[in-house]
């Protein structure tokens, strides 16, 4: 078993993916939730997106931040430290 772990692009085609390949579909979304009941998950990237997902499906919604300003200021951090 496994899972798809859509982290950019078409989320559609992550969600046929994971339904041709028989697994969960974990999507993050920067913007727009588009299909909350076709995907196992969906991870977003701040809380105010949260408002515009039906209250039926807001139980998929896991809020982690933004993924890219956590890796840019984790690099950041440490080119400075080795410097």
């Amino acid at each position: 078993r496994g899972v798809v772990l859509f982290l950019g692009g078409d989320q559609m085609l992550a969600i046929l993916l994971a339904w041709r390949l028989r697994y969960r579909c974990v999507l993050y979304a920067e913007r727009a939730v588009l299909w909350p009941n076709l995907a196992s998950a969906y991870v977003l990237r701040s809380r105010a997106q949260l408002a515009h997902v039906p209250a039926r499906w807001r139980h998929k919604c896991h809020v982690s931040g933004d993924l890219l300003l956590a890796l840019a200021r984790k690099r950041e951090s440490t080119a400075s430290q080795s410097t």
